[in-house]
């Protein structure tokens, strides 16, 4: 299956400037933002075993439910989709150490370098809308530029951190149950 599906991706016989454009449901500044979160989960977080590929273009995010029932790993390429599921069907635990990111991530890893092999990376363009600042990763509030403490991170333009309302400790504490 693997060299299939590689071969159809393949030999589609469309190339990504060739195929008909979907239409546009979100903004695409918020797809640019997400696309950047989800990136972060291969290049720091639970998706990390995924650098191996030695790409900066894939994206994804590992999934545990209770009891390690199932470990699953969705990630993307900007041409390509694919999650990997592991689980039994009658709900039984696979172990105390399943994890999305130790079960299923290494085949969606062994796929995805099959599927990507020759195709060239994709870089993530930033567009216009969308601002570039330096934070303190433990308030969010913005920080001066040579602060080494400082993270930088993307929000849309009309939502910097400096233009936000900064939560009050005398207001109300917000609680699951007001959102819902």
């Amino acid at each position: 299956p693997l060299d299939r599906m590689s071969d159809a991706t393949a030999n589609s016989g469309l190339a990504r400037s060739e195929r008909p454009a979907a239409p546009s449901v979100i903004d695409t500044r918020n797809t640019f933002i997400m696309q950047s979160m989800l990136r972060d989960v291969i290049k720091r977080g639970t998706g990390r075993r995924a650098r191996t590929l030695g790409r900066d273009d894939l994206a994804g995010k590992t999934g545990t439910t209770d009891d390690a029932a199932d470990t699953w790993f969705n990630g993307f390429h900007p041409d390509l989709a694919a999650t990997v599921w592991v689980g039994f069907p009658n709900q039984e635990a696979l172990g105390t150490n399943a994890y999305g990111s130790n079960i299923p991530l290494p085949i969606w890893i062994d796929f995805m370098e099959t599927a990507l092999a020759g195709i060239e990376e994709v870089p993530l363009v930033q567009p216009p809308g969308v601002v570039t600042l330096k934070v303190d990763p433990e308030t969010g509030n913005s920080v001066a530029p040579f602060d080494d403490q400082g993270i930088f991170e993307f929000f849309l333009s009309e939502h910097t951190p400096d233009e936000q309302t900064q939560t009050s400790s005398k207001e109300e504490e917000l609680r699951a149950v007001d959102l819902f």
